[in-house]
C-alpha cells in the first residue's frame, strides 16, 4: 500500500506567499491615471466675418477675481498634499516588504485589503485542518510499533472507529471481542481484584470448610494435571500459529503451472491484508486469504494500476496466440495434401476459384503419366 500520510492539512499548489507576490507584480503593472486634458489655448479677441476685430460689447462685464482672504490664502491646496504612505505590514517577511515598495503609493491601501482578506482566508482553513493536525501529534510518536502490528494511521483510526460503534451497538459483545483479540479471560480481569486465597477459607461444592490439610494434599495432586493442561494450551496455540504461518507462507508462494507467482503483490499488500484481516474478525468474520488479497490488491491504488495493467498485457496476448492460431490453420488448409509419396492436391472449391489446387491437379497428372 502507499505511504499514508498523516492527517493534516493538504499542501495547496500556490502558496499564500505566490499569491500575494502576483498581487504586488499585477498592482505594479497597473498604468498611472493620465493627466486632465490641458485646457484649450486661448484664441485671442473675436472677430467678424471678413476676419477682423470684432468691436468689443461695452454690456460685457470684466469677470472679476474673486477675493482671497487671508485665511484662505493661508489653506493649502488639496493638489498640493502628497497622499499618505501606507507602510508594509510588520509580520510580512522582507521580501514581501521589498516588493510592496515598488507599489504605486495610491494602489499601497487596496493592495494591503486585499492581502488582509487573504491572509485571514488562510488563517480560517488552517484552523479547520487543526484537529486532524493534532491527530498526526498523537499518532507520530508511537508509528514505529503502529507498523509493527501491521497498521497504518488510517486503518488505525477505522479500527478504533469501528471497535468504538461495536461497543456502542453491543457492550457485551464488543467487550467478548476484546477480550478474544488480546488473549484476556474474565478471569484474567478478575485478579487482584478477589480477596487472597489465604485470606478466604477453602470450601466444598455445598460450602463447607475444607480441612486445610486436605486442601494442601489435593492441590499437589492436581499440580501436575494443571501444569498439563497449561502447557497443552501453549503448544496447541503455538501449533496453530505455525500452520497458520505455513499457510500464509504457501499461499504467498504459489505459482501457477508456468511457473509464475500467483500472488505478486503479496508483499506490497500485506499491512493491508492484515489490517482488513483484524477489521473483519472484529466483525465475527472470517474470510479466506484469497478474499483478504483480492480486497488489499484492489484497495491499494499502486497494486490496482499494476493488476490492470498485467490484464491488458494478458489479454494482448493471448489475442495475438488466437490470431495466429487461425493463420496456421488457415495455411495448413491451402497446403497440398501428402498421401503415398505422391502429392494430391486439395480439391477446388465448388466454385472453380481454387487457382493453386487446380494446377496442383495438372501437376500430379502429369507425375502419374
Amino acid at each position: 500500500m502507499a505511504d499514508d500520510t498523516l492527517p493534516g492539512a493538504a499542501d495547496d499548489k500556490t502558496t499564500l506567499h505566490d499569491d500575494i507576490t502576483k498581487a504586488f507584480a499585477d498592482a505594479a503593472a497597473t498604468p498611472e491615471p493620465a493627466a486632465a486634458d490641458a485646457p484649450a489655448a486661448d484664441s485671442g479677441p473675436p472677430r467678424d466675418a471678413s476676419g477682423r476685430f470684432a468691436p468689443k460689447d461695452p454690456s460685457a462685464a470684466e469677470p472679476s477675481s474673486p477675493a482671497v482672504t487671508p485665511e484662505a490664502a493661508a489653506v493649502p491646496s488639496p493638489a498640493a498634499t502628497p497622499p499618505a504612505s501606507i507602510e508594509p505590514l510588520q509580520h510580512w517577511p522582507a521580501e514581501l516588504k521589498a516588493e510592496f515598495a515598488k507599489v504605486p503609493t495610491e494602489h499601497r491601501g487596496l493592495l494591503q485589503g486585499v492581502i488582509k482578506r487573504m491572509e485571514s482566508a488562510h488563517q480560517a482553513r488552517v484552523s479547520e485542518v487543526g484537529e486532524y493536525a493534532k491527530v498526526g501529534e498523537v499518532l507520530t510518536p508511537h508509528m514505529e510499533q503502529l507498523k509493527q502490528a501491521g497498521y497504518s494511521p488510517s486503518t488505525y483510526v477505522a479500527m478504533l472507529k469501528d471497535t468504538h460503534l461495536n461497543l456502542l451497538r453491543d457492550p457485551k459483545a464488543g467487550f467478548k471481542t476484546l477480550l478474544s483479540q488480546y488473549g484476556i479471560t474474565p478471569q484474567d480481569l478478575m485478579d487482584g481484584a478477589a480477596p487472597a486465597a489465604a485470606d478466604v477459607p477453602a470450601t466444598d461444592a455445598n460450602g463447607n470448610p475444607i480441612d486445610p490439610a486436605v486442601k494442601a494434599m489435593l492441590d499437589a495432586t492436581l499440580k501436575p494435571i494443571k501444569d498439563e493442561l497449561e502447557q497443552r494450551k501453549r503448544r496447541e496455540a503455538q501449533e496453530a500459529e505455525a500452520r497458520t504461518t505455513a499457510e500464509i507462507t504457501a499461499f504467498a508462494d504459489a505459482k501457477d503451472p508456468q511457473g509464475q507467482p500467483l500472488r505478486p503483490y503479496f508483499a506490497e499488500v500485506y499491512a493491508d491484508l492484515v489490517a482488513l484481516a483484524s477489521v473483519e474478525r472484529a466483525n465475527g468474520r472470517a474470510p479466506s486469504l484469497q478474499t483478504l488479497y483480492d480486497k488489499a490488491v484492489w484497495a491499494n491504488p499502486s497494486t490496482r494500476e499494476k493488476l490492470l495493467a498485467a490484464k491488458s498485457a494478458a489479454d494482448a496476448a493471448k489475442a495475438e496466440q488466437e490470431q495466429k492460431a487461425k493463420t496456421e490453420a488457415a495455411r495448413k488448409a491451402s497446403a497440398s495434401v501428402v498421401s503415398n509419396g505422391a502429392a494430391v492436391p486439395a480439391q477446388p472449391s465448388a466454385q472453380g476459384n481454387d487457382r493453386r489446387g487446380l494446377i496442383a491437379a495438372e501437376f500430379a497428372k502429369y507425375d502419374a503419366a
